[in-house]
């Protein structure tokens, strides 16, 4: 008889239980690979929306706008400069506040 014979096959034994019970990641696992690459992974999703109306037609899209005359750009471009000069100045109080009512100090309700 073999010596440490029963040990072999006792973790051949414990080997085998353990592995079915490792779980491979779904990033390297061959199975969910061929079931994304098939589309069998995708087949109970509900298509997206749009799909049953016909393809746009690129004959449909409309002309180019018209540009604008050059006063009108420059009108415009100086408008957008005054607000972005107003906006770097200090908010004015556009109401003048309520002074505090008589006998209560500051920080009490």
């Amino acid at each position: 008889m073999m010596r440490g014979g029963w040990w072999r096959r006792l973790g051949a034994g414990v080997l085998a239980l353990a592995l079915p019970g490792c779980e491979i990641p779904k990033e390297i696992n061959p199975v969910e690979i061929y079931r994304t690459v098939s589309g069998e992974a995708d087949a109970g999703r509900l298509p997206p929306p749009g799909m049953d109306r016909p393809r746009p037609s690129l004959g449909s899209v409309p002309p180019r706008p018209e540009r604008p005359p050059p006063e009108a750009r420059d009108a415009i471009s100086a408008a957008l400069a005054l607000n972005r000069t107003q906006s770097r100045e200090p908010l004015a109080l556009r109401t003048v506040p309520a002074p505090p009512a008589a006998g209560v100090a500051p920080g009490e309700p």
